[in-house]
């Protein structure tokens, strides 16, 4: 047995802010804090470079959601000006095979040539409907994933304070659904990322002075490269 101040083991306590748990020693004082590296802000230009429970650095890069039919014309981190492409996909797949996912999305595997990605699905439930593609592996009906993003949103929209991660729906799933992997859906990922962004930063204006100077000499040694 240990006293809570000699325990060898992390807190592991889930967080609030995201699905991470705490990576704190046990009977560590004051907040818990998330070690992990960021899996929520990855977009087109590459990886949030900030540990999660920080405050995410906006990309000022053009936005990269775009297909032929019609393109955002705002920078990544705003809202996109662009309308979700409800057409067919125009790409064929290596197999030479229709994609059966939606223009400007990732392509769906095959039906007939990869078959095991359909292992459980009704074929009732995808037949000729349009189907979308996570990198899980998960394949959902674009009508039914739709509606799970709907009520995310509304959920979000009725508690301002709610902090969430956007998700593949499928149960037991822990598939980050992001700007580079699920683009149709960049209205809500990007409305998480700004609320995670707003947490970090109230979250590090209470902090007790000590850390915020410790934040910046560790910030000072990065750019100095000492």
């Amino acid at each position: 047995l240990y006293h809570l101040d000699e325990c060898p083991n992390n807190c592991k306590k889930p967080l609030s802010g995201c699905h991470h748990l705490c990576g704190l020693k046990c009977g560590h004082t004051g907040a818990c804090e998330c070690k992990e590296a960021c899996d929520v802000s990855t977009c087109a230009h590459g990886t949030c470079p900030a540990p999660c429970g920080e405050e995410c650095p906006r990309c000022d890069m053009p936005c990269a959601i775009r297909c032929v039919h019609s393109q955002c014309s705002k920078k990544c981190y705003e809202p996109c000006d662009r309308f979700a492409c409800d057409e067919r996909c125009p790409l064929r797949l290596k197999c030479g095979c229709q994609c059966t996912g939606l223009c400007g999305e990732p392509c769906v595997p095959c039906r007939i040539h990869e078959s095991h990605y359909y292992a459980g699905l009704p074929t009732k439930k995808t037949h000729d409907k349009r189907l979308y593609f996570l990198p899980c592996g998960h394949i959902h009906t674009v009508q039914d994933l739709d509606e799970a993003i709907g009520d995310l949103m509304t959920l979000l929209s009725r508690r301002r304070s709610l902090s969430v991660t956007v998700k593949c729906p499928k149960d037991g799933c822990d598939q980050i659904m992001t700007l580079e992997n699920a683009p149709r859906y960049q209205l809500v990922i990007k409305q998480v990322i700004e609320r995670r962004r707003e947490a970090a930063r109230q979250e590090y204006s209470a902090q007790p002075s000590l850390m915020k100077e410790r934040d910046r000499d560790r910030l000072e040694d990065n750019m100095t490269g000492s």
